[in-house]
């Protein structure tokens, strides 16, 4: 997603989160944040608003960093998007 490759992007994250195998559910957790910024990205927010919620819904082993958790907490109040540098920001409206 960070080189721009969106659609690439969002194919691969939509597997990892209806897949059953991934070995930890930080993963899961983390493909839900990605994904909830592509999204935003594009501009469907609705979309992005379901893996947000479904994001911080991810009951975690441990805890963990608190940045991917923190995409989901901001993508709910406002739309993010991924930069020309591949960083996350605020989405202008």
């Amino acid at each position: 997603l960070r080189t721009g490759e969106l659609q690439a992007g969002l194919g691969y994250l939509e597997q990892c989160v209806i897949s059953a195998n991934l070995p930890d559910p930080y993963y899961l957790l983390a493909a839900h944040a990605w994904l909830g910024v592509a999204y935003d990205t594009l501009g469907r927010r609705e979309q992005a608003l379901q893996h947000y919620r479904a994001g911080l819904a991810v009951e975690l082993w441990e805890e963990v960093d608190p940045m991917v958790l923190q995409i989901c907490q901001a993508g709910l109040r406002y739309p993010l998007r991924i930069d020309e540098k591949g960083q996350i920001t605020k989405a202008s409206r």
